[in-house]
């Protein structure tokens, strides 16, 4: 599934096989007088493989940080980290297990 523009996203999989590592409920990411990424809805579960694909300036990036902690929602509510301790809103523990891989970092 691939979002069309930058305020666009593709909605959850109604694959429910794994445990929920990240779920985003309409996240809004503001930045500069404008919305970057809007009403992003989605889950990541255990075991599934994604791919985010678009153009430069798309949002690639910023929704890769948002679902890490790096970035913070307009609503922090929005976002639930799921880890042994069951839902939290912060992505402290979660950070550790996770990791943005990029071409632009491959040399």
């Amino acid at each position: 599934m691939i979002p069309n523009g930058p305020h666009q996203t593709a909605p959850c999989l109604a694959d429910h096989s794994g445990s929920p590592l990240v779920r985003l409920d309409g996240c809004t990411v503001h930045s500069g007088g404008c919305d970057i990424l809007a009403d992003v809805r989605l889950i990541l579960r255990q075991g599934q493989g994604w791919a985010i694909l678009g153009g430069n300036g798309a949002g690639k990036s910023t929704l890769l940080k948002l679902l890490r902690g790096d970035l913070w929602p307009v609503k922090p509510d929005c976002r639930l980290f799921f880890g042994e301790d069951g839902p939290c809103s912060s992505p402290i523990g979660f950070r550790e297990h996770t990791a943005i891989v990029s071409a632009e970092l491959a040399e």
